[in-house]
């Protein structure tokens, strides 16, 4: 299958032979030019009828490929701006992750004083009445 623009050029080159021919002869038949004519009329139509196709296959408010392509950058934007956002909560999270561990840090010293006291005071009572 020949797209619309090769057939465009075939038009153009057999015109311009017919054209040729015409004026070497000279004593075309009406009937016959316009039979050639017609022909390539016919072509011209069908590369018409195809580039009408690929229009409204490129243009259809629904599923087009400029709709297609619009809604594909229209997403990348979307994306872009979860991806901030994104971004944004992880930076949270990790600020909450460092309060934490901080915290831990904090209690788990505060249980070791706790039980290094307890053991003193048990030593204490144990060995305190000797």
């Amino acid at each position: 299958m020949m797209s619309a623009a090769d057939e465009i050029k075939q038009l153009k080159l057999e015109i311009t032979k017919l054209k040729g021919q015409f004026l070497q002869v000279g004593n075309f038949s009406k009937a016959v030019v316009q039979s050639e004519l017609s022909d390539k009329l016919h072509v011209f139509e069908n590369v018409e009828k195809r580039l009408s196709e690929i229009k409204e296959i490129l243009s259809d408010p629904n599923n087009g490929m400029i709709v297609k392509v619009n809604k594909n950058t229209e997403y990348r934007i979307h994306e872009k701006n979860n991806n901030k956002q994104r971004e944004k909560i992880i930076e949270e999270f990790s600020k909450t992750c460092q309060e934490m561990k901080n915290w831990k840090s904090g209690v788990t010293k505060a249980l070791w004083i706790s039980f290094a006291a307890i053991v003193g005071i048990v030593i204490k009572l144990i060995f305190g009445t000797f």
